[in-house]
């Protein structure tokens, strides 16, 4: 399963087979008249759009005022000694606790081999361990509700959410469910969103546990 076309690894054929039966193929095939009128116009209204975002003056961002006084930050400096990529240090890190505790599983968006997600932190692990990395839905609150599934039913789910951007669309399963249904159900639960950055940057962030 690929992300985009530049790190596409499935057969030629197989990828070939879908365009066939795209339904956009399929109608500019059988009416390639139409399908040319509609394509022009569509690229007509880009274009006019493109020149109306040009010519609009640049937005101007409300100067906030901040009502309460901010408190004291608390900078710990992250020291990772290891001469090597921290995308391998996840990945490895990954792969060494899956051999050690059978409870972990890994779910999230594009994970599964042959991909590995979109940063190749799970590359090949779904094969060294069938069954226990799972693609999902594009849907962060599903992955994280999912988790929060799992994780009361003693599992240890990893939960993979793409871009820090995304997190987010999960406050609800991360805000309510995973800190309040726990003592309800006196049954504790663990489950990690690990937090990937297009930067390079990496965070884990711990929810209630």
């Amino acid at each position: 399963m690929a992300h985009s076309k530049g790190d596409d690894e499935r057969e030629p054929g197989e990828i070939q087979g879908f365009w066939q039966r795209d339904s956009l193929v399929t109608f500019a095939r059988e009416n390639p008249r139409q399908a040319e009128a509609y394509e022009a116009e569509a690229r007509r209204r880009i274009d006019a759009a493109v020149l109306r975002a040009e010519a609009a003056p640049y937005a101007e961002a409300p100067q906030a005022v901040a009502d309460t006084a901010p408190g004291p930050l608390d900078w710990r400096p992250t020291r990772i000694t290891a001469q090597e990529r921290l995308v391998n240090l996840i990945h490895d890190a990954l792969q060494r606790n899956m051999e050690r505790d059978d409870r972990i599983v890994l779910i999230g968006e594009d994970i599964e081999g042959p991909y590995g997600g979109a940063f190749k932190v799970t590359r090949n692990l779904s094969r060294e361990f069938p069954g226990r990395v799972r693609n999902t839905p594009i849907s962060e609150s599903a992955i994280v509700g999912l988790g929060n599934g799992l994780a009361l039913s003693g599992l240890v789910p990893v939960c993979e959410i793409m871009f820090g951007d995304f997190l987010t669309l999960a406050a609800d399963q991360l805000i309510n469910p995973r800190r309040e249904v726990p003592p309800h159900v006196q049954r504790p639960g663990r489950s990690p969103p690990r937090r990937p950055y297009a930067d390079g940057r990496e965070a884990r962030l711990w929810t209630n546990a």
